[in-house]
């Protein structure tokens, strides 16, 4: 493989990682009309909606917990630790976002 491949492939890595993440975070936080995902903005959250509910139609509300355990699997851990820092600082409610992030902070460092 070549060093052009190469960078092809990392880069194409580093997307997947992404859009896994962004699935991750939002199936755990938004998943649905009824909860919100706050980083994710309003105009692509309403799509995704829209395909979580053909999907439930389709499959029951069952298939979000497969898609969580099998992204949790695929992801690499420290990935998944920090959505589920993130995740876990978004829930408190009525604090600062500076709060939110130094609460995140924490989690990390007690991970790391």
């Amino acid at each position: 493989m070549n060093r052009d491949e190469k960078i092809v492939l990392g880069v194409l890595g580093a997307l997947a990682s992404v859009a896994g993440a962004t699935g991750l975070y939002y199936l755990l936080a938004g998943a649905g009309k009824d909860k919100n995902a706050a980083l994710i903005p309003d105009s692509i959250e309403d799509r995704l909606d829209m395909v979580v509910e053909s999907l439930n139609e389709t499959f029951g509300k069952s298939w979000g917990r497969y898609a969580i355990s099998a992204l949790k699997k695929a992801l690499p851990a420290p990935l998944v630790a920090l959505v589920q820092f993130v995740h876990a600082a978004e829930q408190h409610r009525g604090v600062s976002g500076a709060q939110k992030r130094a609460y995140a902070t924490q989690l990390w460092q007690q991970y790391a």
